[in-house]
């Protein structure tokens, strides 16, 4: 830059202040518009002009008169009642300290010896019902029972009596000492128990998604295949893998234990699917743990984890608190038979050929199960059982003479446009009903359906759905049949020609298939 160019510049740049603010170039503070507050602004600034106007309470609670001050002895004295101060009476535990005296050791094991029906340490201190129906009462306390220098008749789970114990019993609990690494109790519900999923057999550890909570029916129907599973399990773990055959021998029982997993599918309801399973066995060769055994690869089979108590495979069980195992339990899905009694009930009077002797059969069945019914009424029970019509609706039709769980699932069944076109229809026969209806009765009204369908096409459409159904639900019924070993060809034609096995002529008077008789013209039938 040439020196009168700068000589120029730096004259600007430094001209007097007053110059700048002549000019306005430059402004003072209160010279400037304060621009509008925002609206956040201005309401905060109204909720601190609040709080200063009305501070509140500064907090704690009120100085009561009275109370209790073991300094003082204020509170402690002897009638004090409410807070209410008594002067001039004597004072008792002014320091305020705990006036129980703790029993000597001595004197606690003096009451165990000489109380001898009282058997644990929680038999002092919380005696059970039925000790207390003997008049038995409550002798120490929960920390005179945690004395460590005392001794009791027995503390925790009683050991078993090896003499009473059979051989079944004592394998079993050898298993789950060396599977769960203890002896692991868990309470169940009423009329649950725990099962154990994976086999108490073979080396592999059992984890918490390894049991479930069924009920005592269930347990008992899948104990039979336990017992085999068990049996394979064990003899796979006791395989001398050095040789050869015992090679292919694994691949038999591998075999043999996916076939009873199959058996188990055809046998059992489809509640049990996932309740039974086992470990696939691939022997890691010349591979052996710390105890000289056989190391595994193991492959869980058949198990479905989120039926479980765990809702997944879990950890193992020896490294699991009971508590928290317990809590599983308590927080598990519990399965149960659906009415094994009366299925089991249906199923053997169906390997009776006479239907006399059947009838009896049946007859005292129910009456065994707690159910009052008439030898008729049974009979029509058992007879739409055997035509194929799940249990529940076939008592419902037996024993109550209704089709509403039926009737329900139909209507359900029906797709959206059928629905609407049995509304129509319905709507349609409402409005008939009405017109014949006495005067003072008033009338029944029903929701307007919102549709474009003529009475004529709705009826179509209605009608054709209804059938569809039927002939579905028939279709079901039959297979249903044929599974429970009832389905013949014979039943075959009667069910897909008429919707139904005929068991006679209906009744002269009382309710038909379709309903009251004096109300068949009032309705269309669904």
């Amino acid at each position: 830059m040439r020196p009168d160019k700068q000589k120029q510049m730096m004259a600007y740049l430094t001209r007097p202040a007053r110059e700048l603010i002549e000019t306005g170039q430059v402004k003072f503070a209160s010279d400037l518009v304060n621009p509008d507050p925002r609206k956040d602004v201005i309401e905060i600034d109204a909720i601190n002009s609040f709080m200063k106007r009305n501070p509140r309470a500064q907090g704690g609670r009120i100085n009561f008169v009275g109370g209790t001050d073991p300094k003082t002895g204020m509170g402690f004295q002897k009638g004090n009642q409410f807070g209410k101060e008594l002067k001039g009476k004597p004072s008792l535990n002014v320091t305020g300290k705990n006036q129980y005296t703790p029993k000597t050791t001595k004197e606690i094991q003096a009451i165990i010896d000489a109380n001898p029906d009282y058997i644990t340490p929680k038999n002092f201190y919380e005696p059970t019902d039925t000790m207390q129906k003997k008049g038995m009462k409550k002798l120490l306390t929960l920390t005179d029972t945690q004395n460590p220098d005392v001794v009791f008749k027995r503390k925790g789970y009683p050991e078993s009596d090896p003499e009473k114990s059979t051989a079944t019993d004592k394998k079993r609990t050898t298993a789950k000492k060396n599977l769960e690494g203890r002896i692991v109790q868990l309470k169940s519900p009423k009329g649950y128990q725990v099962h154990h999923i994976m086999p108490l057999a073979g080396g592999e550890d059992l984890r918490t998604g390894d049991y479930a909570v069924v009920s005592k029916e269930m347990n008992a129907k899948m104990s039979k295949y336990n017992t085999k599973i068990n049996k394979l399990v064990n003899e796979a773990y006791d395989l001398d893998y050095s040789k050869t055959p015992s090679l292919k021998r694994l691949d038999k029982i591998n075999n043999e234990l996916f076939d009873i997993l199959k058996t188990t599918k055809k046998e059992l309801p489809k509640k049990y699917k996932g309740l039974l399973g086992f470990n696939k066995l691939t022997p890691v060769l010349d591979t052996f743990d710390d105890k000289g055994k056989q190391v595994f690869n193991v492959e869980p089979q058949g198990i479905d984890y989120k039926k479980s108590i765990a809702g997944s495979q879990g950890d193992k069980v020896r490294n699991t608190k009971k508590s928290v195992m317990q809590k599983m339990v308590d927080n598990a899905p519990k399965f149960k038979a659906a009415i094994p009694g009366i299925e089991t009930l249906f199923k053997t009077a169906a390997s009776i050929g006479d239907d006399v002797k059947k009838a009896k059969y049946l007859k005292a069945g129910f009456k065994t199960l707690g159910i009052a019914a008439a030898p008729l009424v049974i009979y029509d029970t058992y007879k739409a059982f055997e035509q194929g019509k799940p249990i529940l609706e076939s008592l419902e039709q037996g024993l109550i003479g209704t089709d509403l769980i039926g009737g329900t699932k139909r209507i359900l069944s029906l797709t959206p446009e059928e629905r609407e076109a049995r509304s129509v229809v319905k709507q349609d026969a409402l409005k008939d009903l009405n017109l014949d209806m006495p005067m003072g009765f008033g009338f029944i009204e029903g929701p307007t359906p919102d549709s474009d369908l003529t009475l004529e096409q709705a009826l179509a459409k209605a009608t054709a759905g209804d059938q569809r159904v039927l002939d579905l639900e028939t279709q079901k019924n039959l297979q249903r049949s044929q599974n429970r070993g009832f389905g013949t060809p014979v039943m075959a034609d009667q069910l897909l020609s008429s919707g139904g096995v005929a068991s006679g002529p209906p009744p002269e008077s009382g309710p038909q298939p379709q309903g009251l008789q004096g109300l068949l013209k009032r309705g269309i039938k669904i």
